[in-house]
């Protein structure tokens, strides 16, 4: 079996970037995560390439499965009708799934592919969201911040995710929307629309 999606350092988790933005911004991105977290290795899977996701899942049944599956922004929307879209969908729905759980972290267009899958509504803004925007913490979160912090972000983004899936709830808002990030009322999965920094 050729081996599309494991690691090759068995020593250091694995952390699976799906890469929704392109070959090499998104191979720059994970260069950079490598650089910042020597520990873990990251092993980029372009999603333009196209997903696999029974063999993704099989694989990682047969060979273990990563530490975590980030889902990356894009400049696509995720209402765009593209095959690689649609296979994104579904290795986040799947991955979801209890008997191939596998945590999961969304930003931008990563948390509107979840939101979407888990049942919300993703829809174009009127306005376009670029520039530094202040968001507020619904929700402690242990070690980093309590509730009601502001953090400040850098947004970039025209879709939004309307309302909360009744399996999450809401992390952070601001900027005119509610749902900015979302947690799982009870697996480890997390999404945050913008990139943030805490103020």
């Amino acid at each position: 079996m050729k081996l599309r999606y494991a690691g090759t350092d068995t020593k250091k988790p694995i952390v699976h970037f799906v890469n929704c933005i392109g070959k090499d911004v998104g191979s720059l991105i994970v260069s950079h995560l490598s650089a910042s977290f020597p520990d873990y290795q990251f092993v980029d899977i372009n999603a333009h390439e196209g997903i696999d996701v029974e063999g993704y899942f099989s694989e990682i049944e047969d060979f273990g499965s990563p530490l975590a599956v980030i889902i990356s922004g894009s400049m696509s929307s995720v209402n765009d009708d593209e095959h690689w879209i649609a296979a994104v969908k579904e290795l986040a729905r799947t991955a979801m799934d209890p008997s191939h759980f596998v945590p999961l972290l969304g930003v931008c267009f990563g948390h509107q592919i979840i939101a979407q899958v888990a049942g919300a509504k993703v829809e174009s803004d009127s306005r376009h969201h670029e520039g530094m925007v202040t968001l507020e913490l619904q929700q402690d979160i242990e070690g980093l911040a309590p509730k009601a912090a502001k953090i400040a972000c850098y947004a970039y983004h025209q879709d939004i995710v309307l309302g909360c899936p009744s399996s999450f709830h809401t992390l952070l808002s601001g900027d005119g929307v509610i749902n900015q990030g979302m947690t799982h009322n009870t697996l480890p999965i997390m999404t945050h629309q913008a990139t943030l920094k805490l103020a």
